[in-house]
């Protein structure tokens, strides 16, 4: 289930803000939160913790317990160094654990927990057998006298319950009635099971009885229900966003391109106004552009693509008009023919140069005219296409920011998010 939450949350926060509203925003936002609480969410398992002697047999109860041999077993010596939980559901918070085995075949919620011998591993095994919900101390005919089993039954009964379990016992007869009765004489309690020397231990009904915390497990279900149905709002939603994302797309492709064949400003004289009038131009252009695309393509996904959008960068623009003017400029003054009183006659081509451009239908003095003689109107038309090109870009370009955002949030599959969700629906069941 970690694996699920995380690779849910990974396409949560690849889902682009843009294709949502307002109100998925939220579900967004809602299910981004139920992965984070489910991703630090601990559970409170049920322990079952197996302790007794040495050679006493808890690896083979342990195996018997969890339904396969998930530790070794020696008759011989003691195999159990350190202290394995066997749990059905991801790496549980448990002091002292030397390894974690995950299994399908246990109840999510309980852990079987095989401890070392409890010779010398008191210190270790008392605080794991002080939380367990059952604690199962295992003995044989040749321990249950000693004084390691009594120790260990005195930490069993600080469990929440505790039961024994009699093995490697005589075969059935005499023998083993008269074990069994020394065994519940000296330890006050009857074995809840016994096994004869060479019988396969088989305990099928011990974890059934352990209390699960269902409060814990319910809480979880309904983190990961939030999680996958929230999911699936923010799904469908994008689904929907598709279609409006295609509508966009052609009302950006048919917006007919501004003009700005006609562009002229009154009272062109000083440079600083023409400058700041010609920046509001493009900008008033581009705002035209963006209208005229709205007006195509009224829906919300457009006004939210619309706000997105970054403001034209003014600054860059008047330096891009200052530097068409030093330009405008030079490009007069190097075709101008100057006879007379060269310095007044260059400040004059500096003057009118850049108005001519600006206002073409603004009277230009005569002897710029004489100065520029038959160059002048080639050269006032090619710096007016300069700054017809310059105030216009930002308008023409304006296509491909939108395409841009677009394009972007576009290659967003809405299923990688469906099928994520389905992967951490409790139910296993997808509403989509």
């Amino acid at each position: 289930m970690t694996d699920a939450v995380k690779d849910l949350k990974a396409a949560l926060r690849d889902v682009p803000l843009l294709l949502l509203g307002d109100d998925l925003t939220a579900v967004l936002d809602d299910a981004i939160a139920a992965t984070d609480a489910l991703e630090v969410f601990v559970p409170n398992p049920s322990f079952v913790v197996i302790l007794g002697p040495s050679g006493a047999g808890k690896s083979s109860v342990v195996n018997a317990l969890v339904g396969f041999d998930v530790v070794a077993v020696s008759p011989i010596r003691p195999t159990t160094n350190g202290v394995t939980a066997i749990g059905g559901g991801g790496p549980t918070a448990l002091d002292g654990t030397t390894e974690y085995v995950v299994t399908d075949k246990l109840a999510a919620g309980l852990v079987v927990v095989d401890t070392p011998a409890w010779d010398g591993s008191d210190a270790t095994v008392a605080p794991l057998v002080a939380g367990a919900a059952l604690a199962i101390v295992v003995t044989t005919p040749s321990r249950y006298g000693d004084e390691q089993t009594r120790v260990a039954i005195e930490a069993a009964t600080t469990a929440d319950r505790w039961e024994l379990v009699a093995n490697r016992l005589p075969q059935a007869g005499a023998e083993q009635e008269q074990i069994l009765d020394a065994m519940h004489e000296r330890l006050g309690v009857a074995p809840i099971a016994t096994f004869a020397e060479g019988d396969a231990i088989v305990l099928d009904e011990i974890l059934g009885s352990v209390p699960l915390d269902d409060s814990a497990a319910a809480r979880q279900r309904v983190l990961l229900s939030a999680a996958a149905g929230a999911s699936r709002r923010v799904a469908e939603g994008l689904k929907q966003s598709a279609v409006e994302l295609g509508l966009l797309e052609v009302a950006i492709e048919n917006a007919p391109r501004q003009s700005f064949d006609t562009l002229a400003l009154d009272d062109a004289v000083d440079w600083g106004h023409a400058r700041e009038a010609l920046v509001e131009a493009s900008n008033e252009a581009v705002a035209s552009w963006d209208a005229e695309v709205l007006s195509r393509c009224s829906n919300r996904l457009a006004s939210r693509v619309a706000e997105a959008l970054e403001d034209e960068d003014d600054d860059a623009m008047r330096v891009r008009l200052d530097a068409w003017r030093e330009d405008t400029q030079q490009r007069f003054r190097r075709r101008s023919s100057i006879w007379f009183r060269k310095a007044s006659g260059i400040a004059l081509l500096d003057r009118w140069s850049w108005i001519m451009a600006v206002n073409p239908d603004e009277p230009i003095p005569r002897r710029v005219r004489r100065m520029m003689k038959d160059s002048l109107e080639s050269t006032a038309r090619k710096s007016r296409a300069d700054l017809v090109a310059i105030v216009g870009e930002p308008a023409g370009t304006r296509g491909l920011a939108w395409s841009g955002l677009i394009n972007e949030a576009g290659q967003y599959r809405p299923g990688v998010l469906l099928a994520a969700a389905d992967h951490v629906d409790p139910t296993g069941v997808s509403d989509a």
